[in-house]
């Protein structure tokens, strides 16, 4: 059972009541009044089971033990309290401005035209309202009652506006969580709410990763997925396979206000037996692939090649290579020109412009400068790297080609060389590739996905010096494999390998 403090911030910390206009604080207990001048009052703490009144002394409530808290309102000019304004007052005045007695001697305001000072002009206020000649408005400002809540922000309430501060025993309340099923990339539960439970949030975070318990109903509140206020089941997906994870309930009571937290531990089962990866199939952030959409599953790239170079079958990437979903951004290749940045240069005799497939090897050996290599840092920093994959990388020329090639179809014999040696496909060409490509990637983003457009994207395979390959897509014109200057911003389009 809790005691609740209703009627104001339930998250109250202290609360701070400024001398002015009501007079005083009165704490109603099941047998006693206890009245404190409000200008006495320092701090008012609340705590987990009570209150203190900071004032001339520290007094403690226990919150059972109290009915409610009233702003009584003294009569403007009783500074002696006694319920009538006369020549006590104006003798308690005369006696505060001779300093024989202080201000905090009194219950009542001596202060009475409120200009920050007692002197002779209050002593006239007095006698004026004995003589019925001078004003009764002094007490309209109201004071203020100033209240802290836990996550430092404040309130301000006008106590004349406060009829009472009551204190109520409330129900905790909470939530049962039902592990439904737990597979390796994804988990449901049922939530049932428990007693007078309003609604309830849940998170799911990795176990070793979870929050302090002082900071979980924030977490909760921060990371929620859901916020439901009826009984039902929730799924997260996108979990990493073999990994520890909580699922997290806060529930709200009857008045709306966080109460109890309640968790579930599950672990996520070890990723099955893959089938051989297919050009086209769906690759998904958890690492794993498929042929069918899996909707308990993000997909984040196109498998775009299942033949991986000796070198990435040596670090133990043997299933294939997939186009990211999304481009990265635009960048410069290099920002200090220099032979062989990526490891290699390549001419184009012999088409070896269009057979380099070392793109992951390219992109690491630029990434050990990296300083000077904008676009292999975008293509890097792309995502969050699937479990037993390379992490993200810029293809090269031929990956560009087997993505055209296995996509979308383009038939790598049509191509033509100009008297430069730069190799080129027609429009109509380009336009079939480029439209087979772009129906792959909107059937797997559903929506969330970026088309390849008229554009210029990098390669990570280098020509000289001062160059490297980009690919341009004009579905007007056609699309070439050129080489330009490495300090240009062309688009980076991150693959990956597995």
């Amino acid at each position: 059972m809790r005691t609740k403090i209703m009627n104001t911030c339930a998250t109250i910390a202290m609360a701070v009541l400024p001398a002015a206009g009501q007079n005083s604080l009165v704490v109603h207990t099941d047998g006693n009044d206890f009245s404190y001048p409000i200008k006495n009052i320092e701090l008012i703490t609340l705590g987990d089971n009570g209150i203190s009144i900071h004032a001339t002394d520290v007094f403690n409530y226990a919150y059972d033990g109290i009915t409610s808290l009233t702003f009584a309102e003294g009569m403007a000019g009783d500074v002696t309290a006694d319920g009538k304004v006369d020549v006590a007052d104006v003798n308690a005045v005369i006696n505060i401005i001779l300093k024989t007695k202080t201000s905090d001697d009194y219950i009542g305001n001596a202060d009475l035209n409120n200009d920050n000072k007692i002197d002779v002009s209050d002593v006239n206020e007095i006698i004026n309202m004995i003589l019925k000649t001078g004003s009764t408005e002094h007490n309209a400002a109201a004071g203020r009652m100033l209240v802290y809540n836990n996550s430092g922000n404040t309130d301000v309430f006008a106590t004349s506006d406060i009829a009472n501060v009551t204190f109520t025993t409330v129900n905790d309340v909470t939530t049962t969580i039902t592990l439904i099923n737990a597979d390796e990339a994804s988990v449901r539960a049922r939530i049932t709410r428990n007693g007078d439970c309003k609604r309830y949030q849940v998170a799911c975070y990795p176990a070793n990763e979870a929050p302090s318990a002082d900071a979980l109903e924030t977490y909760i509140q921060e990371n929620k997925k859901f916020d439901r206020k009826a009984n039902g089941s929730v799924e997260f997906i996108d979990l990493l396979p073999e990994t520890d994870y909580v699922l997290a309930t806060l529930a709200y009571d009857e008045y709306n206000l966080p109460c109890e937290i309640t968790t579930l531990n599950f672990t996520t089962d070890a990723i099955g037996q893959l089938p051989a990866a297919q050009v086209g199939d769906y690759f998904y952030r958890d690492g794993t692939w498929s042929t069918e959409l899996k909707t308990n599953k993000t997909p984040i790239g196109i498998v775009f090649s299942t033949t991986p170079t000796e070198a990435d079958q040596a670090q133990g990437f043997t299933h294939g290579y997939a186009i990211a979903l999304h481009d990265a951004g635009t960048a410069a290749w290099s920002t200090q020109g220099s032979e062989n940045e990526s490891g290699i240069s390549i001419s184009s005799e012999n088409d070896a412009d269009l057979n380099d497939r070392e793109g992951r090897t390219h992109t690491a050996t630029l990434l050990a400068t990296p300083d000077i290599h904008p676009a292999a840092v975008m293509a890097g920093a792309f995502s969050t790297t699937p479990q037993g994959t390379s992490g993200w990388f810029i293809p090269s020329t031929g990956q560009w080609l087997d993505i055209c090639h296995n996509l979308g179809g383009l038939d790598l014999t049509a191509v033509t060389r100009d008297s430069n040696g730069i190799p080129s496909w027609n429009k109509e060409i380009t336009a079939s590739c480029v439209a087979a490509i772009n129906a792959r990637l909107a059937a797997a983003g559903n929506g969330n996905y970026t088309a390849l457009n008229q554009s210029y994207y990098w390669t990570s395979s280098e020509r000289s010096v001062a160059s490297a390959y980009y690919i341009y897509i004009n579905t007007q014109y056609y699309m070439s494999l050129q080489t330009y200057y490495k300090d240009n911003q062309f688009t980076v389009r991150p693959a990956i390998a597995f």
